[in-house]
């Protein structure tokens, strides 16, 4: 919301991740495989059995803002590299 606030605008293929990188190809593909690897700049935390989407070390390559449409069995199977 702070880039919005501040005039950036939102890249407009957002759910692109949720229906098709995580969506389409799960579907697909990625149902036989218990993780799927993507090159996104973003981390993964488990809290209390939870997974939980984290921001990048680095927060100007951050891409959690595109990630943050990501269905949570989506962000189980999910690491970024």
């Amino acid at each position: 919301m702070e880039k919005v606030k501040a005039g950036f605008t939102p890249n407009p293929d957002v759910m692109c991740n949720r229906l098709v990188k995580f969506g389409a190809f799960d579907a697909k593909m990625g149902h036989d495989y218990d993780l799927i690897a993507t090159g996104h700049y973003a981390q993964t935390e488990w809290i209390e059995g939870r997974k939980w989407l984290c921001t990048s070390p680095d927060p100007v390559k951050d891409q959690t803002d595109f990630l943050a449409q990501i269905y949570d069995w989506q962000l189980k199977k999910a690491i970024f590299l």
